[in-house]
């Protein structure tokens, strides 16, 4: 969900707070991919459902960054706020999907995006709109 207005001042104060927002505590672990070859580790599932939330993200990751600021009413004010970069912003933050993996090395990071692939493939192109999307 978007970030409350009542949350702004202690995610603007804390450090803790910001880095324990951002943080992967755990996640149920994903169903099984079609067409992956190997069983992924419990904590490489939970990754995987990671990414996937990113990928399936409504409003993208800015959704996490930035929140709209609202009138009394409740109502959109056409400016957004970000507590994170202490910044607001007449312009909409852009839609961007997906999110960083930063598991150790050797953790299985190539399978986790291998399966990332598998479980959410880009969708369909025309090929005369091809030209548009790139």
């Amino acid at each position: 969900p978007p970030m409350e207005s009542y949350r702004y001042h202690s995610l603007r104060t804390s450090v803790t707070l910001h880095l324990c927002d951002l943080e992967n505590l755990g996640y149920t672990p994903a169903p099984a991919v079609e067409g992956l070859t190997v069983e992924l580790l419990d904590f490489q599932s939970q990754t995987l459902q990671w990414a996937l939330d990113m990928e399936r993200l409504e409003g993208g990751i800015n959704r996490r960054l930035y929140a709209p600021l609202l009138n009394s009413n409740g109502e959109g004010t056409g400016v957004w706020f970000s507590p994170y970069l202490n910044r607001f912003t007449a312009k909409q933050p852009s839609d961007v999907r997906g999110g960083f993996i930063c598991e150790e090395m050797g953790l299985g990071k190539t399978v986790i995006c291998l399966a990332l692939i598998l479980a959410n493939p880009a969708p369909a192109v025309d090929s005369e709109d091809a030209g548009q999307h790139w």
